[in-house]
């Protein structure tokens, strides 16, 4: 008896299909990754500390029951300061250093983008959404910014 696929059928073969990455697929992602590492490195690394950055780390300095109680008084999650709290403290708080932990969520955005792009479009569609979260302003901006906006990207 031959088997006729159904609709569920091909819908399940299309998002097993775009859950996987090629090799390509994969060197392309990182080329994004670095070329947005290189871009925040170049332009934003050499520019002083901003006044809510600073904030950002006077609030994650305390200790954790102090950061409970500081952020409690103020409008932000306290996820983002727990994190950069334990950051500082196993890397230093260095201004660059600090910075990283933003830009590392961002760079976890650009395949995030590319894979929901894939999965809702098609592989091609996917790049474009990767390369255009690489180079947008505003994602790179908060990026490289001492606080929590690229964590909810």
């Amino acid at each position: 008896m031959a088997y006729i696929a159904t609709i569920e059928d091909m819908q399940e073969i299309k998002q097993t299909k775009a859950l996987q990455t090629t090799g390509t697929d994969r060197f392309l992602i990182g080329i994004f990754m670095v070329v947005g590492t290189l871009f925040s490195l170049f332009f934003f690394a050499p520019q002083s500390l901003r006044l809510d950055e600073s904030q950002s780390l006077w609030q994650s300095s305390h200790n954790v029951t102090g950061i409970f109680q500081v952020v409690a008084e103020d409008v932000h999650v306290p996820l983002y300061h727990l994190l950069l709290h334990f950051w500082m403290v196993f890397l230093g708080n260095d201004v660059a250093v600090v910075r990283s932990l933003s830009l590392f969520f961002f760079l976890l955005t650009i395949p995030a983008i590319y894979m929901l792009g894939k999965y809702a479009y098609d592989r091609s569609v996917g790049f474009l959404a990767a390369l255009f979260a690489t180079i947008s302003p505003f994602l790179n901006w908060y990026g490289n910014e001492t606080r929590m906006y690229s964590m909810f990207t």
